[in-house]
């Protein structure tokens, strides 16, 4: 893995500074620290929990402190942030409909075809007993081709039909 990722992020980063432009903005305002805790510290400790729940069996005292913790967090957060006038993370936005039903449209679209993806890898690796790196090397023509139509549908697509589908 170390011999894939580095070399690709070495090559996203030479890419980044060549091509990419300076992001910097006159007033970017203050950077919201209680919002960033909160979050970082209500998903990990959710994440946490669930990813050990399997492991230890979801009535572990550990899985069960960490998950409820986490949601707790995250709730805090959100209260937090609809409080701020500049918040890290404006859960306002869920207040328009085509947003909140995108968002969930896409989310559920994400899980599902990720999800596969992931179970397909593992297929290749444990059903057929290939190595990760030929696993990998199959399951990545789905990336190409996720990349391609992602810039096909905002490039070109939405352009010509908008968001109305007209």
């Amino acid at each position: 893995m170390f011999y894939i990722n580095v070399p690709i992020g070495v090559g996203a980063v030479i890419f980044g500074s060549l091509f990419l432009g300076d992001p910097r903005q006159e007033n970017p305002g203050r950077f919201d620290v209680s919002g960033f805790v909160l979050a970082g510290s209500g998903l990990s400790l959710l994440m946490y929990g669930v990813s050990e729940g399997p492991a230890r069996g979801w009535s572990d005292p550990i899985v069960i402190i960490t998950s409820v913790a986490g949601v707790v967090g995250l709730a805090v957060m959100a209260v937090v942030e609809l409080g701020k006038q500049s918040p890290m993370l404006d859960l306002r936005l869920y207040a328009n409909r085509l947003f909140r039903s995108t968002l969930t449209a896409v989310t559920l679209m994400s899980v599902s075809f990720f999800g596969v993806v992931y179970l397909v890898a593992l297929f290749y690796q444990y059903g057929l007993g290939y190595s990760a790196l030929q696993s990998g090397l199959l399951v990545f023509p789905q990336a190409v081709g996720v990349f391609l139509g992602g810039q096909t549908v905002t490039r070109v697509l939405y352009r010509q039909l908008g968001p109305g589908g007209s």
